[in-house]
């Protein structure tokens, strides 16, 4: 995508597409998540509602940087919050993991030493599904966030050994000439002589 001012790095032509989508997987994932809320929140709830919440911010303010409002672009920004996103997804999805691990895995074991209601069985299992499908959404945001973080490490660099086309690495002496000839300047004549 050709950038309209110089300081907007050139991205890949698929890169606002890509963060279109990741703006549409986060808002459903936002949705599914909603479905779990009204049954408990979890640590693993929470903290997904909150970087999903924050991917849909950050991945609409970066296609609007891209698209048309080149003024909201700043790079140490975008970069430094594709970082937390990265991170923020990785947690997430390991919480979440571990939460649907012990839906599945607790609970049916509690289950076989007690006797539980067969409506408690089927909500331990039903959340465990919504769980575990999370739990996929958020592994695919975090390719995602690897993928964005890669594209503004590879573009800065990039934009950084372009700029510096043409600067001299290693300083040395400079040579200085005289403001003036040294040498009389008279009017001369270009035109032969008349005998």
């Amino acid at each position: 995508m050709a950038s309209r001012r110089p300081d907007v790095l050139d991205y890949p032509t698929g890169t606002t597409v890509l963060r279109i989508f990741q703006a549409i997987l986060s808002v459903i994932i936002i949705i599914v998540l909603s479905f779990t809320v009204g049954s408990g929140i979890f640590a693993g709830n929470g903290l997904m509602l909150f970087t999903s919440s924050a991917t849909l911010a950050i991945s609409l303010w970066m296609v609007m940087a891209h698209i048309s409002l080149a003024h909201l672009y700043n790079y140490w920004a975008g970069l430094s919050l594709d970082i937390f996103l990265l991170v923020f997804w990785i947690i997430s999805v390991a919480v979440l993991a571990s939460q649907t691990a012990f839906l599945w895995g607790a609970s049916n074991d509690i289950c076989r030493e007690r006797n539980c209601p067969d409506a408690f069985k089927d909500a331990t299992q039903f959340s465990g599904y919504f769980f575990a499908a999370i739990a996929g959404l958020g592994g695919i945001e975090f390719i995602f966030s690897c993928i964005f973080l890669i594209f503004h490490v590879i573009m800065g660099l990039r934009q950084r050994r372009y700029n510096r086309i043409g600067i001299e690495i290693e300083s040395g002496t400079m040579e200085t000439h005289p403001k003036h000839l040294e040498e009389p300047t008279e009017y001369n004549h270009l035109m032969p002589e008349r005998t």
